[in-house]
């Protein structure tokens, strides 16, 4: 029994470690235009003293190396999401609770193009559902659609909405699974991908357009409303569309890291 829980250990300080290598190796650290970056795998993700399991996490730091000063999400309220060891490829993940977990950053400054990335899993289908939202200027998340679950990203105000139409079936999403989204906003353009996938560029534009913006919130809505009830392993924001190989080579990368397998 000694012998098994030791080799199990061992898995898992082997998991951690190799995240940690794809992570600090990452083409992501080198892209140009990186705005920030949260990941759940590096000892400076996390204040030390939350990394228990299920630990409440307070402060979710930004790891982006292109900016001297970082940009720390911090809870609202009491509303911290709990530290899981064990989640995805055996790496550790963030709860939500999908009631009232949501992390806020006031200084992120971002203009009219960007381009986002998360791994997350949904747990529970219903309302609308967000993973991230920027000054209410722009949305990603997924959306309770015809009894599915289906990931969404567009841009607007609360007076109208640009690209707001369905991306299509593609992009359904399944309960308890992993998933890598990205969406990329460039030239009034908004294209997402599931797992690597081009799932389209909605439309449905409105006059409302995408002005430069800063602050983020992740988990919920600007206002605390339409919370995320699930897992969130990764978000990465670059403040600018990014091309296709430069895509591609996030995707691949957090696909390596999570072991989502991802198109090419």
């Amino acid at each position: 029994i000694a012998g098994i829980a030791q080799g199990s250990k061992l898995i898992d300080s082997f998991h951690l470690q190799n995240a940690r290598s794809l992570t600090k190796n990452s083409p992501v650290n080198s892209i140009k235009g990186l705005a920030l970056w949260y990941e759940t795998t590096l000892s400076e993700s996390f204040n030390e003293s939350e990394t228990d399991n299920e630990s409440p996490i307070t402060v979710w730091h930004d790891i982006n190396p292109q900016h001297a000063s970082i940009k720390e999400a911090v809870s609202v309220g009491d509303s911290d999401a709990l530290y899981i060891k064990k989640g995805q490829n055996d790496l550790p993940v963030l709860k939500f609770n999908g009631t009232d977990n949501t992390y806020s950053n006031a200084t992120l400054q971002l203009g009219k193009d960007m381009s986002s990335f998360a791994v997350i899993r949904i747990e529970t289908l219903g309302a609308n559902r967000r993973i991230l939202s920027i000054n209410e200027r722009f949305y990603f998340g997924t959306l309770n659609v015809s009894g599915t679950s289906e990931f969404r990203s567009f841009y607007g105000t609360s007076a109208g909405w640009n690209h707001h139409t369905s991306f299509g079936s593609d992009a359904d999403l399944a309960t308890n699974k992993y998933y890598i989204l990205s969406s990329n906003l460039k030239d009034s353009i908004n294209t997402g991908y599931v797992n690597g996938v081009n799932v389209g560029s909605p439309t449905g534009s409105t006059s409302e357009t995408k002005e430069p913006s800063s602050g983020i919130t992740i988990g919920s809505s600007i206002i605390g409303t339409q919370y995320w009830p699930g897992y969130i392993g990764e978000i990465i924001i670059f403040d600018r569309g990014l091309s296709d190989i430069n895509r591609k080579e996030i995707e691949k990368y957090l696909s390596k890291k999570w072991n989502i397998p991802v198109s090419s």
